[in-house]
């Protein structure tokens, strides 16, 4: 009787996080509103059927990530230091709380599914993009004519039938990020050989797709996880360390190159307009957005974390809007806050010696860099990225535990 009411417990906890991630995707459509309740619904009740069983000693190793996004933000709130809308600052802690939690109990039931787990955000995006794509309609297979777009960045066709296409999103980008997940789980099940036919077709789906947006984030994400694969597959472990640390170094290098620009981009005007272009005007945004936090002093602390559609609309009266998540941390947690941030990503990167970890956390960390995904609550990609690092940490306390029991008994 047990395992047929644990059975039912995790069948619906699929079923719930496969409706998660489909009302998730379609809250960044034109039905977003009804959407995003639902989708919140589906969240509190993942929580709720998952949270009893969860072991929260096993997830000590979070409790660095709450003191910098939420007891960091409060002391400063308590010295005055955040004046700037306390209160959104407030709510949205509230909102990162619930996240943190989201991300324990996910984490803590897909430790040991983590090909299940994929698998749904697999499903789930295919079948919401393909319902979309019945819906809007008007996608173009003139291929050749859309990567030259995203080459030279003359992404705005004259014809309705090749310009940038949204599939019925409210950002055009969007289209590519959801694209983008689908890709680079199915390019994972082909890389295991495990629904191989499945897979090809859904990354052939995926590449039209992503082409229709004519979004250059996700070729520079999927190719460097692709990368990744490759490097993981050479036979020699000391050239594969090299390789996988030069590139992590590379994406370290260049988030200091865009954060000294973003603050001093006025002054060396050539080489910031060269990264403004790379970016796709990001540099350009973060920077108006820090020259606004230099002005009311707090460069190095921030102007407190807000949710950044209010950050957009509110702040900046739709003048502009921070998609990168460098620009969003240093705007909001402020130099300091950046740095231990950082800091955490690179402890939790130096701690998973995992393959299909590394896989999937470039891409994650690359695509952060082009959409404001760090422990976003209303970041879709957050949730994805986020969810399978908790998860590989998770399995090094599971293993760390198991080490610990057996030694004991020695």
């Amino acid at each position: 009787m047990k395992k047929n009411v644990i059975s039912l417990r995790n069948i619906l906890l699929y079923l719930l996080t496969f409706i998660f991630i489909v009302f998730s995707i379609s809250s960044y459509t034109e039905y977003g509103s009804e959407m995003k309740i639902l989708k919140n619904i589906c969240q509190i009740l993942i929580i709720i059927i998952a949270l009893f069983k969860v072991k929260l000693k096993k997830f000590k190793w979070t409790i660095p990530i709450i003191l910098v996004l939420i007891v960091y933000p409060l002391i400063l709130i308590t010295f005055g230091i955040y004046k700037f809308y306390p209160l959104q600052v407030l709510m949205y802690l509230g909102m990162v709380l619930i996240n943190i939690l989201f991300y324990i109990v996910l984490s803590d039931f897909y430790f040991d599914k983590f090909d299940t787990f994929i698998y749904i955000w697999q499903l789930s995006s295919l079948v919401t993009l393909l319902v979309l794509l019945i819906i809007y309609r008007g996608i173009s297979l003139n291929i050749p004519y859309m990567l030259k777009a995203v080459i030279t960045n003359e992404r705005y066709g004259s014809s309705l039938i090749v310009q940038r296409y949204g599939m019925g999103f409210n950002n055009v980008n969007q289209l590519a990020l959801f694209s983008s997940i689908l890709m680079v789980c199915s390019i994972y099940f082909i890389y295991k050989k495990k629904r191989i036919i499945f897979s090809i077709v859904c990354s052939i789906l995926s590449f039209i797709f992503i082409c229709n947006s004519e979004s250059r984030a996700p070729f520079v994400a999927l190719g460097l996880s692709i990368i990744v694969l490759i490097i993981i597959n050479m036979k020699s472990i000391k050239l594969k360390k090299i390789l996988l640390n030069t590139i992590y170094l590379s994406i370290l290098l260049f988030s200091i190159y865009f954060a000294y620009y973003a603050f001093n981009g006025a002054t060396l005007s050539s080489a910031y307009q060269n990264l403004n272009n790379i970016s796709s005007m990001r540099l350009y945004f973060s920077s108006q957005a820090l020259s606004f936090a230099r002005s009311i002093g707090t460069k190095w602390f921030g102007v407190g974390p807000m949710s950044t559609s209010f950050v957009t609309h509110e702040v900046f009266g739709s003048t502009l809007t921070l998609d990168s998540s460098l620009g969003y941390s240093l705007f909001s947690y402020g130099i300091i806050g950046t740095i231990i941030i950082s800091i955490l990503l690179i402890y939790f990167v130096k701690s998973i010696h995992n393959n299909d970890a590394n896989y999937f956390i470039i891409y994650f960390i690359t695509y952060a860099i082009f959409e404001n995904a760090l422990f976003i609550p209303s970041s879709l990609l957050s949730c994805f990225g986020c969810v399978i690092i908790f998860i590989f940490m998770r399995i090094k306390n599971e293993k760390k535990c198991i080490s610990n029991c057996i030694n004991n008994n020695i």
